[in-house]
């Protein structure tokens, strides 16, 4: 798959600039779809998470248990929030 592989921090970081929205995230792994169409929403969803399985190694039955997992991060007021999420992937969704 495209967008992941040998330099992934500099295009992890092109990300980061972009934002982490559907169309962006599917751009970067070289994705092309038509943006707001459900079906094709959806399988744009399905191939970024096969990217991160593929990337990670992390299998898609342990990227559901982990996002069911609660996110607890202690920040105290003076505590430099830069960075404080690097190497975490989060995805956010309705229901």
């Amino acid at each position: 798959m495209a967008g992941f592989g040998e330099s992934c921090p500099q295009k992890l970081a092109s990300v980061l600039k972009e934002g982490y929205g559907l169309a962006s995230v599917a751009a970067h792994i070289g994705y092309t779809f038509k943006h707001h169409d459900a079906l094709e929403d959806a399988k744009a969803a399905g191939y970024i998470l096969l990217a991160a399985v593929q990337v990670t190694g992390i299998s898609i039955s342990d990227w559901v248990l982990r996002i069911r997992q609660p996110l607890l991060i202690a920040i105290e007021a003076t505590q430099d929030l830069d960075g404080i999420l690097i190497g975490e992937v989060i995805l956010l969704y309705r229901r």
